[in-house]
């Protein structure tokens, strides 16, 4: 498995002047310290927890289809699956159909579920021969992110 950002937040989830207010700063000469303290501090959060605070897009590689009916995505929220795509060949790539899955993006835990009469195709690659894009994220604002974590 690996995991892969394709497209990185647009914003932080906590602003320059937040920070600097929370820390009581009122001069322009550490902007660029405090602003890379605050991609550091989302970047540790979103690590720790397997979160991801604000929209982004992720690419999701596996090896092989895991047992049963669900695959678990390693972030959480997401809010929605773009595509997957399974390398049945070195040389030939199989996209999905929407229809045969179901995403079940919620915070406790994100996960795809497939329909009992969707048949996926066997990886025909010894690795990454199933790659799964997707965006996770609380939304595209900083109020999106719930405030315990911001």
């Amino acid at each position: 498995m690996s995991l892969v950002i394709t497209a990185a937040p647009a914003i932080e989830p906590v602003t320059l002047a937040e920070a600097k207010a929370h820390l009581r700063v009122d001069h322009g000469d550490e902007d660029a310290l405090i602003a890379s303290l605050v991609v550091t501090s989302r970047l540790h959060i979103e690590a720790a927890l397997g979160l991801a605070l604000v929209t982004q897009s992720w690419t999701e590689s596996f090896d092989a289809w895991p047992a049963g009916r669900e695959i678990e995505l390693s972030l959480r929220p997401v809010r929605s699956v773009e595509s997957v795509r399974v390398a049945t060949t070195p040389s030939t790539v199989t996209t999905l159909a929407q229809s045969d899955f179901t995403l079940d993006g919620s915070a406790a835990g994100s996960r795809i579920v497939w329909s009992n009469s969707a048949a996926r195709p066997a990886p025909g690659v010894a690795a990454k021969g199933i790659e799964i894009a997707f965006t996770a994220g609380y939304g595209s604002a900083a109020a999106d992110v719930p405030a315990p974590i911001r």
